[in-house]
């Protein structure tokens, strides 16, 4: 898979990265994000994740496995 180059880069200034298209910037994770403190409802159906089946209702899961 190939994607299109970005028509100008510069140095990133980090050493595994290189460089980077010119109109990037490189900040902190934790200022683009807010942590939340809200509870799952009660009769919110549970989750469960496979490679196999992909994001199902736990219980389903159980039943397939």
């Amino acid at each position: 898979m190939s994607f299109p180059r970005y028509p100008t880069y510069k140095d990133s200034g980090v050493e595994w990265l290189v460089d980077m298209p010119e109109e990037w910037d490189i900040g902190q994770s934790r200022r683009l994000f807010n942590q939340r403190k809200t509870r799952s409802q009660p009769l919110a159906p549970q989750l469960a994740v496979s490679q196999k089946y992909g994001v199902i209702q736990q219980d389903v899961f159980i039943d397939l496995e």
